[in-house]
């Protein structure tokens, strides 16, 4: 009996952790509804069928290795990556085997035995204790963490925590303790283990982080938010390869000068970003809205495909300040149809547009 609420012990709170860290697909109820579907049948197998058809039973670190069977439980109740589940259950069985061993074998040596209601007691203290820092560690840091797992660049965002399971699963189930000092400096050696990979992996993603906010600042323009004309390459490269049409826009602001003139320069940034803003209404999306100069923009679209005409009266209708709009000239180019090659569109596009402004 000792045995079996120990286990379900450190399989309640093992679900509790990647419960409250994992993002849920599925109702609240029908996801809690699996999971314990599934534990009724775990359990049951080891104590009821193994026992009365092969008259055997699972050992612990048996049944240990096939609690990663609910894996493939999470999959289809988590919305999450299975690498990312890996790495949450990982974290979370180490947690659970070293607390469970840390008291385990403490009992050995103090007692000569665990097969008592104190080693659960004790169990149920520590896991009390430990276990709510645990889930906030990985609610507040390595769950945004896990998100980039994915990324060939960080390993070791799911390589620490599964050599932390295999670490702590050798010393709970294969190392002999027959000395205070043994038990003491081995867990104590896992317990910093562990915090110094939360560290390691908060740091990494941190760094990333920081890199990857200051290379989005390098692409966006600060004034209106929209993409930039640095941008405005680097996605173009990308859409030359898949030779998809599009239709490049060309945009440049009719008599913003005298804005800037009239009423001044902060006046004629509010007019750019209402402008900018009116974009983003007009293609519902600013992905692919570039302010690549001081007052010309470029659109790309591969939906709408607006006339030049049409997409300066929706641009007018969206357009929203505290100056009347003074209009837009706009001239059109097509990829690849016409040019294959992102100045010679532009190019193209802009000859268009000032042969309208000048008609």
């Amino acid at each position: 009996m000792i045995r079996i609420l120990s286990s379900l012990i450190i399989l309640i709170v093992n679900l509790m952790t990647t419960a409250y860290v994992a993002k849920r697909k599925r109702s609240r109820f029908l996801t809690y509804a699996i999971i314990a579907g599934y534990t009724v049948f775990f359990m049951g197998l080891n104590q009821y069928l193994l026992k009365g058809v092969f008259t055997i039973s699972m050992s612990f670190d048996m049944l240990t290795l096939l609690s990663w069977t609910y894996l493939l439980v999470f999959m289809i109740v988590y919305d999450n990556d299975i690498k990312t589940l890996v790495a949450i259950m990982a974290f979370s069985f180490s947690h659970t085997l070293l607390i469970n061993g840390f008291v385990y074998h403490g009992f050995i040596l103090a007692f000569g035995e665990f097969e008592n209601y104190a080693f659960i007691l004790v169990q149920l203290i520590v896991f009390s204790v430990s276990t709510p820092f645990i889930i906030l560690v990985l609610k507040k840091s390595v769950k945004n963490i896990l998100t980039h797992i994915g990324n060939r660049l960080y390993p070791s965002l799911y390589i620490l925590p599964i050599t932390n399971f295999i670490v702590m699963f050798v010393l709970r189930f294969y190392v002999n303790y027959d000395r205070y000092l043994t038990w003491f400096v081995l867990y104590g050696s896992m317990l910093v283990m562990i915090a110094l990979s939360y560290y390691l992996i908060y740091h990494i993603i941190t760094g990333s982080a920081n890199i990857k906010k200051l290379s989005r600042l390098a692409y966006i323009d600060p004034l209106t938010g929209l993409n930039n004309r640095l941008s405005l390459y680097r996605d173009f490269n990308i859409l030359s390869d898949t030779k998809t049409r599009r239709d490049f826009y060309f945009m440049d602001l009719d008599r913003f000068k005298t804005i800037n003139d009239n009423h001044g320069h902060q006046a004629g940034d509010r007019y750019l970003q209402a402008f900018a803003h009116a974009l983003g209404k007009t293609m519902k999306s600013a992905d692919h809205i570039y302010r690549i100069s001081g007052d010309e923009f470029v659109i790309i679209d591969h939906t709408l495909s607006w006339t030049p005409e049409t997409l300066n009266e929706v641009i007018r209708a969206s357009f929203r300040s505290d100056h009347a709009f003074l209009g837009v000239s706009i001239g059109k180019a097509s990829f690849p149809d016409e040019e294959d090659t992102l100045d010679d569109l532009l190019n193209v596009a802009d000859q268009r547009m000032y042969h309208e402004k000048r008609c």
